[in-house]
């Protein structure tokens, strides 16, 4: 492994079980690119700790594994810079500076009323720190513990959010896909199918109509509005060119007539 390189848990808990393989040390430091006193150290730290063989290491949780092998003050970053990655801090002396514990609340506050970056935040609080004459966290451990916060605080994302008013919106629409139904001589008949849908509760009325026009639109209204036994303050219709001449934005719609003069108030399309 290469000089510097920050080990992930995954990494870690691979050359631990191959400890208990049986294979000799010199091999796993060549299939892992690990240096052999690297072995050597990890190898000691838990045959002190009782751990003996694999069944021990997969009982371990990936916070215990990894504390075990760099000590109380090592944690895994939940970044997605740094996610899994083994983080390593520096140890605090028992006679050192207290390390000063941040409100995370009033830094949340801050991200999200200020808009400050998180690493304008973290020099904030490197400052409150110096001001009360305590030792701050290390940026990592800021962040890790500000990134939680953010995250339990956020919205959840929605791709659309719509209210609707029970007896507001009515929906109209059309399938694609027209279906062969025998009509009343015995003969094939393509039928497209009408699709009629309340906005608020999703309750749907379907049947088929022989065409796209006027006239088979208003007759499967017309039915629709019978088997619901109400009326909608407005119809939204997908795709009204059955049923509108033109329509102008900020404009009444000039509404089609069938052939037998007959037209539906669409309200807004």
């Amino acid at each position: 492994m290469n000089q510097g390189k920050i080990m992930n848990v995954t990494q870690l808990r691979s050359i631990c079980t191959e400890l208990f393989l049986g294979k000799p040390q010199r091999q796993i430091a060549r299939e892992l690119h690990l240096a052999r006193s690297t072995l050597i150290r990890y190898s000691k730290i838990l045959k002190d700790k009782g751990i003996s063989c694999i069944q021990d290491i997969h009982a371990l949780s990936d916070e215990q594994l990894v504390q075990i092998v760099y000590g109380n003050t090592a944690n895994i970053g939940d970044t997605p810079r740094e996610k899994n990655k083994i983080i390593k801090h520096r140890n605090i002396e028992p006679n050192s500076m207290d390390v000063y514990e941040p409100d995370i609340d009033e830094y949340l506050k801050t991200y999200f009323e200020a808009k400050l970056s998180k690493a304008d935040i973290y020099v904030d609080y490197t400052k409150d720190a110096a001001r009360k004459g305590l030792k701050p966290l290390g940026e990592t451990s800021f962040r890790t513990r500000l990134n939680k916060a953010i995250e339990a605080n956020q919205d959840p994302k929605v791709d659309m959010h719509r209210d609707h008013i029970y007896g507001d919106e009515l929906e109209l629409d059309w399938c694609g896909q027209k279906f062969a139904i025998l009509d009343n001589q015995g003969n094939t008949a393509y039928y497209n199918v009408m699709v009629l849908c309340w906005a608020s509760s999703y309750f749907t009325y379907a049947r088929f109509v022989p065409s796209l026009t006027t006239e088979d639109t208003i007759d499967g209204i017309r039915d629709g509005l019978m088997y619901f036994g109400c009326l909608p303050r407005q119809l939204l219709v997908d795709n009204p060119k059955s049923m509108i001449v033109k329509h102008t934005v900020g404009y009444e719609s000039i509404l089609r007539l069938d052939s037998r003069g007959i037209c539906v108030n669409v309200g807004s399309v």
